[in-house]
């Protein structure tokens, strides 16, 4: 693992919250879709675009690198000018998003024998083409000679490695990424070897945001009806402001990292868990926010609390299945590829837009049932735009796909105090309440605290959500009433949009937990 990439949470610093004066901010956003030698990507360019907007309504000096513009000369020029632009009280941000690869270590630093690299639009696979890498060693070295202004490293791509779960074809339409090792050329094999303990760690200055560890792929998923990075989305909202957990117009370093990683796992299903650490003091300021509102496309992703419409379709070779044309709140497209659920007649599967099976129907898939399934993935919709990192969530071991009986455990954590409520939204839709249990009123949580619970996986199989809320004891009451009366079945239209606006009183996020016979 390079020293880089590496998760050194031993480098956060344990000092109290500082106030630092507002300095500038000089950003280097690179986005490829357009290789020429290697298959394309179809969201890098979007990813690219939108965290340059973002970053210029900050008020910052940005350097655009984008396909064709992609290459060394101008990465190295950007890298040069802005460390001679940037004072000392500035903050420097560097984002990536395209194609990742290992290579052979180029110079003896790497503990696994592989330096990572990034991959410009002219790479050139087969005959050793370093020219078009950009080398985790060059940017460890313009991290450090920033020092000590503050860097911001957002690499949306990866480098090697495998899911957690398979992709159903029937929805293999999302992009990977990476390349393998094996498209740099016939080189010795990497040997593993000890590295010197200075360089080790990563630097002081350093914010680094990663998509996936590096033993997994990044996966492009569908969000608003375009293939994007859910990395740079997420960022891209951290910038806007939805990190702003305590409102005082300043995003800090922790702000940022727990809206990241909370909103990546939601908007990947939990596909991906960012890579985040850093050497730069715990709630540091990072960002101090204009008064305006925040440009497109920020502004369309902190949407209403009305329930949005779920594109549906059936797999491109399955034929047609006219009850979608009936479904409240569901928008038949033409293609499986810009579809968020699909439907398929012939098994009664319903397969989300990255190819897990979300509902096995079999031959029960009445409109009824298609309609339940419709308006818990609306209600998922709403509540992923409310994600703000104030509610944390993780299942444990990992995020596989758990057969009938295999325990796993979530844990939650929350930055307020409240009074938690639990409840899942099953593969069919219906709502099963966990928390608080029969008879009890919803427990109390404090500030910091952490719970876990254990569950087993069972049926029906395919995609569970758990939802957890930290609300008020006045605003739990109600949520609690209501998840008592529709226990056991699908929530109905108008009850998921009450659910969704007595939630949003509190804070709230969901657990994504897929499951199979």
């Amino acid at each position: 693992m390079t020293r880089l990439m590496v998760l050194a949470l031993s480098c956060l610093t344990a000092a109290a919250p500082v106030r630092a004066a507002r300095g500038e901010i000089h950003a280097i956003v690179a986005g490829a879709d357009a290789y020429r030698h290697v298959p394309e990507l179809a969201g890098a360019v979007s990813d690219a675009l939108d965290l340059a907007d973002q970053l210029t309504w900050l008020g910052a000096t940005t350097s655009r690198l984008i396909d064709g513009g992609l290459n060394r000369p101008a990465l190295m020029a950007a890298f040069e000018a802005t460390l001679a632009a940037a004072g000392p009280d500035d903050v420097i941000v560097f984002s990536y998003a395209g194609h990742g690869l290992q290579i052979p270590d180029q110079n003896g630093d790497e503990a696994d024998g592989y330096d990572e690299t990034f991959v410009l639009p002219e790479y050139e696979p087969g005959i050793g083409d370093r020219t078009n890498l950009i080398l985790d060693d060059e940017i460890d070295d313009f991290v450090r000679r920033a020092a000590p202004r503050p860097v911001i490293f957002v690499a949306d791509s990866c480098h090697s490695g495998t899911m957690l779960r398979s992709v159903d074809p029937r929805a293999d339409h999302r992009r990977i990424r990476s390349l393998p090792r094996s498209s740099f050329g016939p080189t010795p094999e990497a040997r593993a070897r000890p590295i010197a303990a200075d360089r080790a760690l990563p630097p002081d200055n350093l914010l680094f945001v990663g998509a996936v560890p590096e033993n997994l792929v990044v996966q492009e998923v569908l969000i608003e009806g375009r293939p994007r990075g859910a990395l740079s989305y997420a960022v891209a909202r951290s910038l806007g402001g939805s990190s702003d957990l305590d409102g005082d117009r300043v995003v800090t370093s922790d702000e940022m990292s727990a809206q990241v990683v909370q909103m990546v796992r939601a908007l990947s299903e939990a596909r991906q868990t960012p890579q985040v650490f850093t050497g730069i003091v715990r709630g540091r300021p990072l960002f101090h926010l204009p008064e305006a509102a925040p440009v497109a496309p920020v502004k369309a992703m902190a949407k209403a609390l009305d329930l949005e419409p779920v594109r549906v379709a059936t797999p491109d070779d399955g034929g047609p299945m006219p009850v979608l044309g009936a479904l409240e709140g569901a928008v038949l497209v033409a293609t499986a590829a810009d579809a968020e659920l699909i439907f398929d007649p012939a098994t009664g599967d319903v397969l989300t837009s990255q190819g897990d099976q979300a509902a096995r129907l079999g031959p029960a898939r009445g409109q009824d049932l298609l309609q339940g399934i419709v308006d818990k993935w609306r209600l998922l919709g709403a509540l992923e735009s409310r994600i703000d990192g104030s509610v944390e969530a993780r299942v444990w071991p990992d995020d596989r796909l758990f057969a009938d009986g295999a325990s796993f455990e979530v844990e939650i954590s929350t930055e307020r105090a409240g009074r938690l409520v639990l409840f899942d939204l099953a593969s069919d839709g219906s709502l099963i309440q966990l928390l608080p249990r029969a008879g009890q009123a919803a427990p109390e949580v404090a500030a910091g605290s952490t719970l876990r619970e254990t569950f087993r996986a069972g049926p029906p199989f395919g995609a569970d959500h758990l939802v957890a809320a930290v609300l008020t004891a006045a605003d739990a009451d109600p949520v609690v009433d209501l998840l008592r009366s529709v226990h056991g079945r699908p929530l109905g239209t108008g009850e998921a949009e009450r659910l969704v606006r007595m939630i949003a009183r509190g804070d709230a996020l969901f657990v994504p937990v897929y499951t199979a016979p």
